[in-house]
Order: structure tokens, then C-alpha cells, then sequence
């Protein structure tokens, strides 16, 4: 089959081959335009085309002229309705705008919609649908006006606000009222028990009544939180706080939430007397085994380090629960524990007793030890925070005067004169000792007195005189002082004068100063400064190739260019010497000539500044001209126009260069979140700037828009208006049943209740999750998930923990008195499945102590537990049977204790009268009793 040309938005009719859909030789086709398009755009054409199948060879041609026909005249889209519809009066918070493709072309349409939910027209619509219809040639939409929507025409949900209405089946203008009233036992939030309800553009506003607890809870031994004027709604809470000395027990805590169910309080169990915390031992730690303690008994406390009961003499000690709590008793003190030492000394120090801090031990010195200087034996060691502390300690004692020739000394026969002591020594007249001086002191060491040489003769030592005569020199000799042997002076050379001296390998050296010695013989042979002869700095001083610089010279006299003189370069303004960066360079005259220098150049002094941005500019840093230097802006600026962050200046001889600016720009595209926008161009927006971007198809602005506004701001791009979706599919429902829904639109802001199934519940205890529409669709408060509900079945006073228990957790739960685990543990492990509660091992009824049974003994001490349920033997005593031929039975451990009704062993009568010579236990009796001696003998 030969393909009709050009049919594009064109309906064909014409006898297809009722097979292979080809058509017959001659077969005309007769072709139209379809709605809203017209032959050659021109607007009311709808002129039929025909075209006569020729055959494959002969192709497509016109009926009557057998003409080839190469291409039909095309149907072209043509905007009929023209005019505009005026505006809703109500605006935007009462309607939105729908419009079809092409919405102008005939047969299209454009829809007011009633926003808000219930909200309708007079006549009851909530879509007014303007099509553009074809009037005999002429196109214009089928309706003119659009009608406001006043009218509320839902009722409430009575179910969902718990109310009673006095509805009829008229429909309510806007403004309209009608009465409610709370169902029996609940409240609205202002405690109210009827209301009003408007009508009102956004649909009827109603108040949720509540069935809600309405007088104080009364939670024995404890206070509440609860408030009076405040609605306790169904499932609300209160905070209970037991009074000093109290505990709610099943729950290990002071505090305990109360709720409200079914119009009550439920304030069982109460508080109940207890010491709980830890009791108040000054430094101590308590070990109370996560328990709480009744009155009578005690809690272990241990000393902190370094510290003990001093009453116990020991680190442990106990505290007793009374009846007002904690008994209140003496703490630990700090004690030395270490062993009482002294130096050269023994104390009474003994191991077993306890030395709190002043404590003190008696110290005794050894023989031939004493306390210096007091001469006393024996001193008092004291307890400190830091251990043993002595203000003395024993010394070994120099009994005898120290032995020294030709000198008297300051010891004294009624002092004591130990370890490190000093006696005086001083020459006798004529005598000196060896280092020419007429005192000194000998020191008492190892009970004997070191360093007691004595005194020689005096010899007579000539004193150097006058000053010595140095040529060119000064000397610090003064003539208050007499010099003998083995003084020194210093001598310093005049101004250009130095002392000269040949090192080994020939080099001469020079000094300004000299040290000069007091010989036997006078002063040595001291010499002279000689003067530099040769002018070593006799050339010019050293030029610059600058003229930024300004010489200057230290020198005086007639000589010039001497060694030691200076030469100053000194640069003018914004110039320094180079690398070194100093404005001043000072050249000296040495003995190899001058020191090279350079001139001075142009440098950028300043720190170059640019608005908003920091450089790279090193104030230690030398910067020339041609030196470039980054400024970056500070991280929130950029730069115009490009947007940049950095940028180059550089140092010329005007100084640096000027920066552009950094300033507050808006960057590339804003966050349109989940919204793909095209944003028109890329680039740098000043503040205040403002961009436009096309919301995605099906997206609306609050001002129901197409097209979205952005303002570039200090902050960065901000929203005048924005793309938002409508929820219009019901949001998912996962583990959770859906409520009653209508066709209305949800939108932004609306919420909807979903109640969560049987054993679901959400994380926080609620059996109802709110999904909320959000401008990325529905969003949900939270999510229902699988529980475990409380299980039944459970000892009593056993209590289960409040909370929301999740498939997969685990718990552990403490056993009521009388009861524990099989393997004797005191809390039960509880593992949340699917199918519920499951425990490896439940806390059963047990008998902790051993039944009172006459004239028998007992299997107890054979298993560490006995659980309900269990059997244990026992066996009568000599002499005692149950019944003839009977000497042992079985009791058992029951929910409410051991068996009373068991059997009892009484005296056999026919055994009084002698004794066997051996008793027979049966062989599974293995027990330690005081009655096996008496069964076997």
C-alpha cells in the first residue's frame, strides 16, 4: 500500500481492505481536519480533502483530474477563542485555574475549581468547565461567568471529632452556623462540652472533642504535674514524683507517667517507702547491686583510696536502711598507710593501727644521732595528706672541736654539731691558709670534720704599682684598690689603634683589648696598641646604581676611610635595599677593603586592600615593583561580573594597583529541591536582582503561576514565589488502615488521620499516624510498625515495663519476690517475635528456704532451687516412720510455698527399746547433717 501523504492531525475515512487494511484500486479517501486544526490555517476551513488510490504505480491522485497529488494542504492548530474570561472575584485562596493544551483551540477547555475541601457553588459545583465551542462559524467558550464558591457542602466527620450534629440536608452559605455537641463523657480543648461551627471560605471549623480524665489523680505517697484548666485528654499522661524515701518499686524509679484511660486515672501502684540512691558516706563508694533496700537492711560501703573507717580500722564497713532513709554515720578518713620512717631514727609506728591525717608516731635518733640544733633524741612524725612529714630528722653528730693549727674557731661545746654543719676558722696573727686567706669554714661529714688543714706564715707579697703604662690604651686600673699577685685588668686600644700579634702560620691578628695579669715581679709585659699604618680602605666608597639613595658617613679629622669606619646608604620614601629589605645598609672599612652594597628600589610598602577580599601580602616580604600579590574574597563574596573569587594585582611605581571589589552575588541556579527547573542562563546575579524560571508540568506558584521568582539577596537566592505539587493519589499505607477518602485535592497543609492494625503501633506509642500534604507530596509523622503487646500470663506483681516494644528487641524484666529463672537468675530475658513474647526462661514461683519438718531431715541442700512444681525427699529420724515399714516421703514446692499437708514421721514404738547397729539411709542420701553421726553408730 502506498502511505497517504501528509496527514498529519487529519482523519481519513474511506473503505479500508477488511484484511491487510490496504486499500483498493480506485478507492477515494475522504480527509478532514481534526478539532481545532484547519485547512491552511485558516481559522473555520474544514474543507474535505479527497484522494483517489491509483494503483503502486499510479499512486495517490485528485478524484477528478487523475492529477498525482504530492502533498495534501495541511491541517494547521489555530487559536479560535480569543477573548478573556474574567477573573474569579473570590481570588486565589478560594480557587486554582486548570488548564488542557491548546486550551484556546476549539473543543479544548480551561476549569475554576473550588479549592478548599467541601467548598462548593451555588448550584453545588466544584469544576466550572469553559470549553471553546463553534457558534454557526464564530468560536467563543460555552460560559461567561464564574461563580464564587460559598457554600459548605460536606457535613463534618462526626466520627472523627466525636460530635453530634444538628445537620439537615440544606446546604450552608459561607458565614452560616450550625451546633454540635461533644459525645457523652467527652470535652473540647476548652473543657466545653457544646460549640459552634462556621461556615467559612476554607469549609466548616470545627473543634475535636475529647474523652479526657477531669479530676487530680491521687498516686499514693507522690505529687503530680497534673494542672486544673488543662484538658486530660484519653491516653494523656501525668508525671507522678514520690516524696522523699519512696519509690514506685516495680518500676525502680521516683517518677512514674500516670495515664488517663477511660475517664480515670490509673494511680495503681502507688509509691512506697524505701532507701534508694546511694547513701551519703563521705569518701566512700557504695556497692548497692541495682536494688532497692528496706528498712533494716545494710549496704557495703568501701573507703576511696588511702582511706578508712577509723571506728572499723578498716576499709569496709556497713550502712543501715531506717526508716527516714540512710543512716547517717561517719566517713572514711585519709590515713597514711605507708609504714612511719625516719632518718637514722626507730619509731613506735604499729602495723595494725589506724593513722588518720594529724596523727603522730614518736621518731628515736640512733646512737650518736641527734636533732640539730636542739640536741634532742627524739621528734614527733606527722600524718598529711601526702603521707609521713618530720620538721627535723636525726644527723650524725662531730662530738669534738674541729683540730686546726695555728687558729681559733666558733665551735661551742654546748651546741650540737651534726651532718652539714659549718664551723668557723680564723688564722691566727702572722698565719694565713695556703690560698692567702685568714678565714674559713670545715664542714661536719660523716661524724668528722673535713677540709681542717692549718694555717702556714705569712709570707709578704709585693703589690704591682703604679698602673701599668699601656701606649694608646685605657685600662680599668683604679687607685682605691690594692693589685698583688695574681689580680687582672683589662686594657682597650684608642680609637684606630689595636694590639697585633703573629699566629703560628704567619697571619697577624688584631685586638682592641688585653687582659693584664699581677705577677711576683709586677705586671707583665703588657706591650702597646700600634696604630693600623697602612690605610686599607684607601679607594672610593662603593657606588650605587640608584639615585634613590643618600650617602652619609661617621668619620672626623683630617684621616679618611679608616678601619672601623662606616658608610651609610639610607633610601628615600616607598625604596629599600634589596633582597634584605632594610632602609638603611651600613658598609664598614675592614682590613680587606669595603663590603659590597646595593642601591635602592621602588618597593610597595602598604598592605594592598581590596573590599571584602584578604591577600597573600607578607608585611616580612620585600615587594618590588612588579611583585603580584592574590586577593581572595572572604568565602560568602565573589567578584564581578564573572563571579570569580580570586584575583591578581601587581605593585607598580604608583604603588598597587586597584582591585575590583568582592561583593554579595547569588551564583549558578538556586536549590529548587526536588523540582527540575531550567534556569535561563549562568553567570553572577547582584543583589536585588531578580530571575524567573518555568515550574515542571503540573506544578503551580502560591499565586498559581507558571513560572517561578528568585531574588538574589545578602543571604543568597531567595523565593518570591515557588513551584508546589498537590497531592491528588491517597498517600501509602504501610501497616496501617486508610480512613474515608473523597475526591477533593488534597493540598499543602491539609492532614490525614491513619490508624495503625492490631499489634502495630508507631515508635512513639501512638495508634494513629498523620500524614501531612507537604510541597514534595504526602509526608507522615511517623510509620506504624510490628509490637509486642503485653503479655498475659505473668507472675504476680510482676510488672511490665511501659513503652513500645518492636519486633527484634529484646528486654530484660526483674522476677517479683519468691520467684526466679530455672537457672536461679533473678530477671527474665524477653525476646519480641512476630508470633509475640518469647522467654527461654520465665520467672517461676520458687522456695527459698527449707521447710520446718518434724523428726526428719530434708534433701534441700541437694539442688541450689526449688521451683514449683518440684519434689523433694526427706527421711524420718531414728526411731520415727511414717507408717509401719515407711521412713521417708515426698513433699512438694507449690505456687504458694512447700506442701503443709505432707505426712509426718512418728515414733516407732517398737524401736524404743534398742537401737540398731547399723541405720540404713537410703543410697541417694549424700548429706552433710549433724545427724549422720547419731544414724551411724
Amino acid at each position: 500500500m502506498i502511505e497517504v501523504p501528509g496527514v498529519e492531525n487529519m482523519t481519513i475515512i474511506g473503505l479500508l481492505h477488511p484484511t491487510s487494511s490496504r486499500n483498493f484500486v480506485g478507492q477515494i479517501m475522504n480527509i478532514t481536519c481534526n478539532p481545532g486544526y484547519f485547512v491552511g490555517a485558516e481559522l473555520g476551513n474544514k474543507t474535505p480533502q479527497y484522494i483517489k488510490c491509483k494503483g503502486q504505480l499510479g499512486g495517490w491522485v485528485m478524484p477528478d483530474t487523475e492529477e498525482p497529488i504530492l502533498s495534501l494542504i495541511p491541517c494547521i492548530g489555530v487559536i479560535a477563542c480569543n477573548e478573556t474570561v474574567a477573573e474569579p472575584p473570590m481570588g486565589p485562596d478560594y480557587m486554582t485555574i486548570w488548564y488542557e493544551d491548546n486550551y484556546r483551540f476549539e473543543t479544548k477547555s480551561f476549569y475554576y475549581v473550588c479549592k478548599k475541601r467541601g467548598m462548593r457553588t451555588e448550584i453545588g459545583e466544584k469544576y466550572q468547565r469553559f470549553r471553546c465551542t463553534e457558534y454557526n462559524g464564530t468560536y467563543a467558550y460555552d460560559r461567561e461567568n464564574v461563580s464564587e464558591c460559598t457554600r459548605c457542602y460536606n457535613s463534618p466527620d462526626e466520627s472523627k471529632f466525636n460530635i453530634k450534629i444538628n445537620w439537615t440536608d440544606a446546604t450552608y452559605l459561607i458565614g452560616d452556623q450550625l451546633n454540635a455537641i461533644c459525645k457523652p463523657g467527652h470535652k473540647t480543648d476548652k473543657l466545653m462540652d457544646t460549640q459552634t461551627m462556621n461556615c467559612t471560605a476554607d469549609g466548616w471549623q470545627v473543634q475535636q472533642c475529647h474523652k479526657a480524665c477531669l479530676e487530680e489523680p491521687n498516686v499514693t505517697l507522690a505529687t503530680t504535674d497534673w494542672m486544673s484548666g488543662v484538658l486530660w485528654a484519653e491516653k494523656s499522661t501525668v508525671i507522678a514524683t514520690c516524696h522523699n524515701n519512696s519509690l514506685f518499686i516495680e518500676a525502680q524509679s521516683q517518677t512514674r507517667a500516670v495515664k488517663c484511660v477511660d475517664k480515670k486515672w490509673e494511680v495503681e501502684p502507688g509509691c512506697q517507702k524505701v532507701c534508694s540512691g546511694s547513701p551519703t558516706v563521705s569518701n566512700a563508694t557504695v556497692k548497692l547491686l541495682n536494688r532497692v533496700w528496706s528498712v533494716g537492711e545494710h549496704a557495703q560501703v568501701t573507703c576511696i583510696p588511702e582511706h578508712r573507717f577509723e571506728a572499723e580500722a578498716s576499709d569496709e564497713a556497713k550502712v543501715e536502711c531506717i526508716a527516714d532513709g540512710w543512716e547517717n554515720r561517719q566517713g572514711c578518713v585519709k590515713v597514711c598507710l605507708d609504714q612511719a620512717t625516719a632518718e637514722s631514727a626507730q619509731t613506735n609506728w604499729n602495723a595494725s593501727a589506724v593513722y588518720p591525717v594529724s596523727a603522730n608516731v614518736t621518731a628515736t635518733c640512733l646512737p650518736n644521732y641527734a636533732l640539730i640544733p636542739s640536741n634532742d633524741t627524739t621528734h614527733q612524725l606527722e600524718c598529711q595528706a601526702d603521707g609521713w612529714y618530720a620538721e627535723n630528722e636525726c644527723k650524725l653528730l662531730c662530738l669534738e672541736a674541729p683540730q686546726v693549727d695555728n687558729a681559733t674557731t666558733d665551735w661551742d661545746e654546748t651546741m650540737a654539731w651534726g651532718e652539714g654543719d659549718f664551723v668557723n676558722v680564723t688564722c691566727n696573727e702572722d698565719y694565713h691558709f695556703i690560698n692567702m686567706n685568714k678565714w674559713k669554714s670545715v664542714e661536719c661529714s660523716g661524724g668528722e670534720w673535713k677540709n681542717a688543714l692549718g694555717c702556714q706564715e705569712a709570707v709578704v707579697v709585693p703589690a704591682c704599682q703604679p698602673e701599668p703604662t699601656i701606649f694608646n690604651a685605657q685600662t680599668d686600673w683604679t687607685s682605691n684598690k690594692l693589685w698583688r699577685y695574681g689580680n687582672h685588668l683589662t686594657a682597650t686600644c684608642d680609637d684606630i689603634f689595636y694590639f697585633k700579634s703573629t699566629l703560628n702560620n704567619g697571619t697577624e691578628v688584631y685586638h682592641k683589648n688585653r687582659d693584664v695579669e699581677c705577677f711576683m715581679t709586677g705586671w707583665e709585659n703588657v706591650g702597646q696598641c700600634d696604630g693600623v699604618l697602612g690605610i686599607k680602605c684607601n679607594n672610593d666608597a662603593p657606588t650605587v646604581t640608584t639615585s634613590n639613595t643618600v650617602l652619609t658617613h661617621t668619620w672626623t679629622g683630617t684621616f679618611t676611610y679608616m678601619v672601623d669606619e662606616t658608610i651609610t646608604y639610607t633610601c628615600i620614601d616607598s625604596h629599600l635595599h634589596l633582597p634584605d629589605g632594610n632602609s638603611v645598609s651600613t658598609v664598614r672599612c675592614d682590613f680587606e677593603g669595603w663590603a659590597e652594597t646595593t642601591g635602592c628600589e621602588k618597593v610597595c610598602m602598604d598592605e594592598p586592600t581590596v573590599e571584602g577580599g584578604d591577600a597573600n601580602w607578607d608585611s616580612g616580604k620585600v615587594w618590588p615593583v612588579g611583585s603580584i600579590v592574590n586577593i581572595t574574597c572572604e568565602s560568602d563574596l565573589r567578584l564581578m561580573p564573572d563571579g570569580n573569587q580570586t584575583q591578581q594585582i601587581q605593585c607598580t611605581d604608583q604603588g598597587w594597583e586597584t582591585g575590583g571589589p568582592c561583593q554579595t552575588v547569588c551564583m549558578g541556579e538556586p536549590n529548587f529541591g526536588n523540582l527540575s527547573l531550567v534556569w535561563p542562563s549562568s553567570g553572577a546575579w547582584g543583589v536585588n536582582q531578580n530571575q524567573t524560571a518555568p515550574c515542571p508540568l503540573g506544578y503551580l506558584t502560591n499565586d498559581y503561576s507558571e513560572n517561578a521568582t528568585y531574588t538574589c539577596t545578602a543571604s543568597g537566592w531567595s523565593s518570591l514565589t515557588t513551584c508546589h505539587k498537590a497531592c491528588i493519589e491517597i498517600p501509602a499505607l504501610v501497616n496501617a488502615a486508610g480512613e474515608t477518602w473523597d475526591e477533593d485535592t488534597w493540598i499543602v497543609g491539609d492532614t490525614v488521620n491513619i490508624s495503625c492494625p492490631y499489634s502495630h503501633l508507631t515508635p512513639q506509642g501512638s495508634t494513629n499516624v498523620t500524614h501531612g500534604c507537604t510541597d514534595d507530596g504526602w509526608a507522615n509523622s511517623s510509620y506504624c510498625i510490628k509490637v509486642c503487646l503485653p503479655p498475659t500470663g505473668l507472675p504476680e506483681n510482676m510488672t511490665w515495663p511501659e513503652g513500645v516494644h518492636e519486633v527484634g528487641s529484646v528486654m530484660t524484666v526483674f522476677c517479683p519476690e519468691t520467684y526466679l529463672t530455672r537457672d536461679a537468675n533473678d530477671n527474665s530475658t524477653y525476646s519480641c517475635t512476630d508470633s509475640g513474647w518469647h522467654t527461654p526462661q520465665p520467672c517461676i514461683k520458687v522456695c527459698l528456704t527449707e521447710p520446718e519438718v518434724n523428726n526428719s531431715i530434708t534433701a534441700f541442700d541437694r539442688k541450689e532451687m526449688w521451683a514449683d512444681g518440684d519434689k523433694m525427699k526427706v527421711w524420718c529420724l531414728p526411731e520415727h516412720q511414717v507408717r509401719p515399714g515407711v521412713t521417708y516421703y515426698t513433699i512438694s514446692c507449690t505456687s504458694t510455698g512447700w506442701q503443709e499437708d505432707h505426712p509426718q514421721c512418728l515414733i516407732d514404738k517398737r524401736l524404743t527399746y534398742f537401737l540398731p547397729t547399723v541405720f540404713h539411709l537410703p543410697p541417694e542420701t549424700h548429706i552433710a547433717s549433724p545427724f549422720l553421726n547419731f544414724l551411724s553408730y
